[in-house]
This record gives C-alpha cells, sequence and structure tokens, in this order.
C-alpha cells in the first residue's frame, strides 16, 4: 500500500533547482556567446567575459610581468570558460539563493518579507564579497601565491588564483546568512 496521498508528486532535485539552472545556463551563454560592442579583429575572443579577463590583466599583475600561455587553444578553455562560470554564478546568485532559502525552509514560501530579505542580504554581500576579494584580498594572495621573482608567469595560473581569491571573499561574505537561516528555522542547533 502507497501511503502517500494521490496528489502527492515527488519534487526531485532538477525541479527543485530547474530556475537556478536556467538562470546560470543562459548567463553563461550570454557571457561567451554575446560579442562586445566594439569587436576589433585582433582580439583573440570578443565576447563579453573578455572585457572582465583583459580588465583583470591590466590591472592586476605586478609591474615586469608577462604572462604567457602554454598552447594554441589554452586561453580560451581555461581562462575565459573559468571566468564565465564565475560571473554566471555571481550574477545568477539572486536566484540561486531564492531557490536555496526555499530548500531550507519550505515555510518561508508564506512569509515573503523574510524570504526576500535573506536572498537580499546574500545577495548583497556576496557582491560585497566579491568586490572584496577583487580589490583588496587579490592585492595580498597574489604576492604570497605566486613567485615574484620570475618575469614570466603562466597565465592560467595568474586568473586561476585571482578567481579563487574572488571566490573566497564571496563564499566567506556570503555564509553567516546562510548559517543564520539554518539557526533561525531549527535545521541547525545552537549549543
Amino acid at each position: 500500500m502507497n501511503s502517500l496521498p494521490s496528489t502527492a508528486e515527488p519534487v526531485g532535485a532538477f525541479r527543485t533547482f530547474r530556475a537556478p539552472l536556467l538562470a546560470f545556463s543562459a548567463t553563461l551563454a550570454v557571457l561567451l556567446l554575446i560579442p562586445t560592442p566594439w569587436v576589433s579583429l585582433a582580439d583573440s575572443h570578443p565576447a563579453l567575459v573578455s572585457l572582465f579577463v583583459n580588465g583583470v590583466a591590466s590591472e592586476l599583475p605586478p609591474a615586469g610581468w608577462t604572462l604567457y600561455s602554454g598552447g594554441l587553444m589554452s586561453p580560451f578553455f581555461e581562462i575565459y570558460v573559468t571566468a564565465s562560470v564565475m560571473l554566471a554564478l555571481l550574477i545568477s546568485s539572486p536566484v540561486i539563493s531564492y531557490q536555496m532559502m526555499r530548500s531550507i525552509a519550505p515555510a518561508l514560501a508564506t512569509r515573503r518579507r523574510t524570504l526576500y530579505s535573506l536572498v537580499g542580504c546574500a545577495t548583497g554581500l556576496l557582491a560585497a564579497g566579491a568586490l572584496f576579494g577583487n580589490f583588496l584580498l587579490v592585492h595580498y594572495y597574489l604576492p604570497s601565491s605566486l613567485p615574484l621573482t620570475l618575469p614570466f608567469f603562466d597565465a592560467a595560473g595568474f586568473y586561476f588564483s585571482v578567481f579563487r581569491a574572488i571566490g573566497v571573499g564571496a563564499v566567506a561574505f556570503t555564509l553567516p546568512v546562510y548559517i543564520y537561516a539554518l539557526i533561525r528555522f531549527r535545521l541547525l542547533r545552537r549549543k
């Protein structure tokens, strides 16, 4: 005998996280496929993500550094795709945060004010953490993690160090909101 009522449907992970997956996929496609408005033939990859990658390359390397790439397709597959995934996660974070909060406490669907305030706090802190990682953490993290004595450095290693610092800042700033939500809705017990 089936103990579930006949109207109950099993809710799968894809159905629950369909909106964040679609938001992430659409943002990723836009970043990788839409060209910049001022495309020049000299650009190696004229997608929107190249604006971010070129900005990092012009601002962050120490004086005297030359970045090189290891192979023919290496910059596109390693740097541009990784930058696009990170930026797509940051841009689609409000949708991801909304679905995560709804899955943490289904009762929040009835309390929209609490749900929207938690999502707003999580999104704002994620943006603040990413900016903190980009403008402050990178300048302390790069000199300690990369050898400064070499005049040449692998571009993929440099960019991954920058992306790691931005991601750590974003997660560190956002984590307290999720821990608060877990404690508030008694899914995590205080001791």
